[in-house]
Order: structure tokens, then C-alpha cells, then sequence
């Protein structure tokens, strides 16, 4: 039997991503046709670094988990790789695009792109897509992922002939963005880029709909939520984020996946949900050439995938675990909804 355990954020500041990859991966595994019975467990790390570490631990030595996957976040994903590489049982994160994720070792893969991939992506598209120059940041100072976001959209955009004007910084859980809004408005930016999560950004927005309604917005995968435009309302400036998947664009499985999935769950699958499903098709093709269901044999098949096509792309697995040379897509976001703008 392959026991895959999963740990995501059902509740807490990010359950949306987790709610999305369990339903994407539990309709991977439902669509296994195999003789080996899987059995599919998932634990709720409520998005907090200290319950994810203790929820692997127990999905390895409690339940005997052959395969971990999870966490979402790549704050939370570190802490289950660390314990993943550890205990020696590999892991699949769907939605963990730090860098430094993967090194923890070679125990430990994902599904996504990572950060400097998307932020490249995005400074091109603003560059030779919109047309556009100048840019503000308004980054979170205490996350990894939105500094590093920052860090590489700033770099790739000056060596395109951009500018950064300025780097405005704000707090996770902050409720007053007043000051910080005006004074990115009096910069009379071309573009302000906002890499950070939808729980902080959507109120923001929602701050700043008069004084923002003559700029560019632009984000990375974690504003890709159904939260975003509750918490957001009504925009007035046009909003462009880069993600892993868009659920109408024209690309083998797309649109029967989207059928399946709102069939399922009476909603529209987000990126999240298709990472999921990407990760447990990821692992459910490598027992195809394990020979076994040992958390080694399973490893080194994971890690030697080459030729498999997901939701989100190529899942072709580089030196780093992660997938090689993937396209980034781009959204469009607005009152209609999330829409297919370009793949980058």
C-alpha cells in the first residue's frame, strides 16, 4: 500500500492555497488506475511553522506516511522539508517557491517555479508587454517570499532599462496602509508591484482604490486567490499577477480538469488546486518506476522524472528538484474574475 500524507493549511492566513491543493490532490489520486491501493491522509498545519513540523512528524512515525506532500508557503514548506530530509521520507511541496527550499536535500522536490523565476517574468512582462519603466515596491519586511520577490523584480527590471524608484515596506497584519498609500501615489509611479500575500494586499488595495486608479498593479502567485477580490472590493487600476495555472487557457487537460473540479467542489480551480493535483500526479507517476513503495525507492524516482506534462507545465525535475525551464503565467484580475493574459 502507498500511504501519502498531506500537510497543508486548511485554516489560518493562508487556507485557501491549502483548501485548493487538498481537493487538486485528492482528485489526482481518485483518478490512480492501478492495482496498488493508496490511502490518503491530510493533517492542518493552520499556515503556523511549529504545527507543520510536529504534523510531518507525526504522518512519518505515527502513521507510517510514505510520501509527505506539502506544506504551502514556503516558510512552512522549509520546516516540513527539514523534517522530510530528516526521517529520510521524500516530500513534495505543490506550492513553495523559495529558492531555498529544495536545499534542505535530496529528500525534497516541488511542483512550482520559484521566486526568481516569476519575479524575472514579471519584470519582462511589465518591460516589453505594458510597455512601462518606473516602479515602486511595497514590500513585506518580515517574509522571505516577498523580499525575495522584491530583491529579483528589482534586479531583472534595471537590467532591462528600468527603474526602481522606491521600496516602500509594510508589516504582515497591518490594518492602516493610509500613509504608505499616499506617499506610492505622490511618487507617480508607472507600476507598483505588491509581492505579498492576499490576505495583506487585498485590504491595501481596497485602501488605496482612488489614490492607485492611475498606475499598473502587478504581483506574484500569492495574491492568486478567491480572498483577493472579497478583501479587495471594486479595483480601479488594472491588476496583473504571475501564477502557476489559468483555468481558461487553451491547454491539453485544462478544460476537463476545470469541468471535473467545479462538478466536485462547485467552484473555479485555482493555481493552488492544480499544483496539488500536479503533485500527486507527480507522485503517483513515480511509483510507476519505483518498483516499490519504499520512501528511497520513491525518491529516486521522483527526483528522475523527465517526460510528464501537468496542470501547471513541465514536471521535468532539474538538479535542484524542482521543475526545469517552466513557463510562468500571467492573470489578468478583475470584476469578471481571473483571466488568461500571457505565458511568459
Amino acid at each position: 500500500m502507498l500511504k501519502i500524507g498531506a500537510v497543508l493549511p486548511l485554516t489560518g492566513a493562508i487556507a485557501s492555497y491549502g483548501v485548493e491543493a487538498w481537493n487538486g490532490l485528492r482528485m489526482a489520486v481518485d483518478a490512480f488506475d492501478a492495482d496498488l491501493p493508496v490511502q490518503l491522509e491530510v493533517r492542518d498545519n493552520a499556515s503556523d511553522v511549529a504545527t507543520t513540523e510536529r504534523e510531518c512528524l507525526g504522518l512519518i512515525q505515527g502513521w507510517g506516511a510514505s510520501v509527505l506532500v506539502g506544506a504551502v508557503g514556503s516558510t512552512n514548506a522549509a520546516a516540513a522539508a527539514h523534517i522530510a530530509q530528516r526521517e529520510a521520507v521524500p516530500l513534495v511541496a505543490p506550492g513553495a517557491s523559495h529558492e531555498d527550499v529544495t536545499k534542505a536535500g535530496e529528500y525534497v522536490s516541488r511542483t512550482c517555479f520559484i521566486d526568481p523565476e516569476q519575479a524575472r517574468a514579471l519584470a519582462h512582462f511589465m518591460h516589453a508587454n505594458l510597455g512601462l519603466v518606473r516602479a515602486v515596491i511595497v514590500e513585506d519586511q518580515g517574509s522571505a517570499y516577498s523580499l525575495g520577490l522584491s530583491q529579483n523584480f528589482g534586479s531583472e527590471l534595471t537590467s532591462l532599462g528600468g527603474e526602481v524608484i522606491s521600496r516602500e515596506r509594510f508589516a504582515t497584519g497591518e490594518s492602516d496602509f493610509t500613509s504608505l498609500i499616499h506617499k506610492v501615489r505622490d511618487l507617480k509611479p508607472d507600476v507598483v508591484f505588491l509581492p505579498g500575500y492576499y490576505g495583506d494586499i487585498g485590504p491595501m488595495l481596497a485602501q488605496s482604490r482612488e489614490a492607485w486608479k492611475d498606475t499598473v498593479l502587478l504581483g506574484g502567485d500569492g495574491l492568486d486567490s478567491p480572498r483577493l477580490m472579497e478583501l479587495a472590493g471594486e479595483l480601479r487600476a488594472p491588476l496583473f499577477l504571475s501564477t502557476h495555472f489559468a483555468a481558461d487557457e487553451d491547454r491539453p487537460g485544462v478544460e476537463r480538469f476545470v469541468a471535473r473540479y467545479q462538478r466536485r467542489f462547485k467552484a473555479a480551480p485555482g493555481a493552488f488546486a492544480a499544483l496539488g493535483h500536479d503533485a500527486g500526479a507527480l507522485v503517483l507517476d513515480a511509483v510507476g518506476r519505483a518498483g516499490d513503495v519504499s520512501p528511497e525507492a520513491l525518491k529516486n524516482a521522483i527526483n528522475q522524472t523527465h517526460q510528464l506534462e501537468g496542470l501547471t507545465g513541465s514536471l521535468a525535475m532539474g538538479p535542484d528538484r524542482h521543475p526545469d525551464a517552466k513557463q510562468i503565467v500571467i492573470l489578468r484580475v478583475g470584476a469578471d474574475g481571473r483571466r488568461f493574459e500571457a505565458r511568459i
